[in-house]
């Protein structure tokens, strides 16, 4: 049976006897940064290395804020989104705009959060905070948007079929106002 002993950042001592999976789990939820004594050290090294299932699933939702602006910028409709939506004043048409890239042009169904959000609009030059983002979404625009998880802790926001007709015609210039 693998046994460890290891010394927590405070310094306290902590000996783990268990199965192998018993030990990188501990080990890999501390964290540890100090080994002070171990009898298996292949069991310590290997715990190190092995990812939790947080970080895994995590790493499945990962965020790319330049390839939505690439995306963007490299679209056809880039003159136009950025005459009808960048320049004008509207929070609305500025925080459904990252949606709607994303399932118009990247098809991805993962969804974003409001901080999300709030960073590709601060990276296309038009500050939208977070707060500004939930607000638009719950408030103004409830109608062309949906969540991935209902009751999630972070949700996930993405278009319905209303928003992207929406947003295309605001992109075209026909749909100034809803």
């Amino acid at each position: 049976m693998p046994k460890a002993t290891i010394k927590l950042i405070n310094g306290t001592i902590v000996t783990i006897d268990g199965s192998l999976e018993e030990v990188n789990y501990l080990i890999n939820l501390y964290k540890l940064k100090d080994i002070a004594n171990t009898n298996d050290k292949k069991i310590v090294k290997k715990a190190k290395k092995k990812k939790s299932p947080i970080q895994t699933q995590t790493s499945k939702n990962k965020f790319d804020v330049l390839k939505i602006i690439n995306t963007l910028r490299d679209c056809n409709e880039a003159d136009n989104i950025e005459k009808n939506v960048l320049d004008k004043p509207s929070e609305l048409n500025r925080v459904l705009l990252p949606l709607y890239i994303l399932e118009k042009h990247l098809h991805d169904e993962i969804g974003l959060t409001t901080s999300e959000i709030s960073k590709v609009a601060i990276k296309l030059g038009v500050k939208v905070s977070r707060q500004n983002s939930l607000r638009a979404i719950k408030f103004t625009g409830p109608k062309y948007v949906f969540t991935d998880a209902e009751g999630a802790r972070i949700p996930r926001y993405r278009l319905n079929r209303r928003g992207v007709q929406y947003m295309e015609g605001v992109i075209n210039g026909t749909n100034i106002s809803d």
